[in-house]
């Protein structure tokens, strides 16, 4: 009799265990260990310094991953994880990378990780050039708009890093620098809602090229940009370079002395604020070069 129970009785309890094992991705393998599995690994963004990931985890209850990073032929590295999705950031431009992820390991359980994906990250390349070659000086006080139209323009990208030269004839001093489309209203040198800050006090020595820290900005090579700059007013700061001439179809320089209106979205005049409107030059201002990634 007691045998007949145990027949009856075993079946009953190893199928709820079973099915419990197997719920939520967990595999109950021969030797009765558990198995988490994740599964499709994706590459989701890349930028120049950015990858980002996102993969299937069948158990909500787990939460705590391990992302394995390797450069060929380097070791991998463990980057831990708390959700479905993963930025990797701070990497090197143009540079491939694998990653696979798991589960994080625990005293029970087997974590394999899922297939690999690789993804390259970008590198900056040259959406503007201009060779700049005629000195100027006595621009102190001024405000520069430079707008490039899409006929110069041949890379959009995410990321803008511009390069800005001196003059010749002695230092250059910007009080700011900010960059945008042109608004679909008003004058041609007002700037779109975009308006954003590239740098601030940026000294440029005579003769040289500046490199500026990158930014973050969505530039669209099918839409005219301006580059805004507020000259330093000290005496003896205002030496600019320039190129001319250069065609209507290809850009034009905007300027007006005594104000700072580079932040100034809507710049005077305007209907709000009358006055006396910006001067046009057939010129290439200051920027040498403009690079998307």
């Amino acid at each position: 009799m007691d045998s007949l129970v145990l027949l009856v009785l075993v079946p009953l309890m190893l199928v709820p265990v079973v099915l419990l094992w197997g719920f939520a991705g967990c595999k109950f393998d021969p030797q009765g260990i558990v198995t988490h599995t994740l599964s499709n690994l994706q590459v989701t963004g890349v930028t120049r310094s950015s990858v980002s990931l996102r993969w299937t985890n069948p158990d909500p209850l787990l939460t705590a991953f391990e992302v394995e990073r390797t450069i060929d032929g380097g070791d991998p590295i463990i980057l831990p994880a708390s959700t479905t999705t993963f930025e990797d950031v701070d990497l090197d431009e143009a540079t491939t990378y694998i990653y696979r992820v798991r589960v994080t390991p625990s005293d029970d359980a087997e974590t394999p990780f899922t297939t690999a994906v690789a993804a390259t990250t970008g590198i900056f390349e040259p959406a503007f050039t201009a060779v700049l070659t005629i000195s100027q000086g006595n621009l102190e006080g001024f405000c520069l708009i430079q707008r490039i139209e899409p006929l110069r323009l041949f890379k959009s990208g995410n990321e803008v890093r511009l390069t800005v030269r001196g003059s010749t004839g002695g230092d250059l001093t910007i009080d700011r620098i900010f960059i945008s489309r042109v608004g679909t209203t008003g004058d041609p040198y007002d700037a779109a809602a975009d308006l954003t800050l590239v740098a601030t006090n940026v000294v440029v020595p005579a003769g040289n090229p500046v490199t500026l820290d990158p930014i973050a900005y969505a530039f669209d090579r099918t839409k005219p940009v301006l580059i805004a700059f507020d000259i330093n007013p000290t005496p003896g700061q205002g030496n600019a370079i320039r190129l001319e001439p250069i065609e209507i179809t290809e850009g034009a320089m905007y300027f007006k002395d005594r104000v700072a209106e580079a932040a100034i979205p809507d710049r005077i005049p305007s209907p709000a604020t009358p006055g006396v409107p910006y001067e046009i030059s057939d010129s290439v201002y200051i920027v040498e070069r403009i690079e998307v990634a």
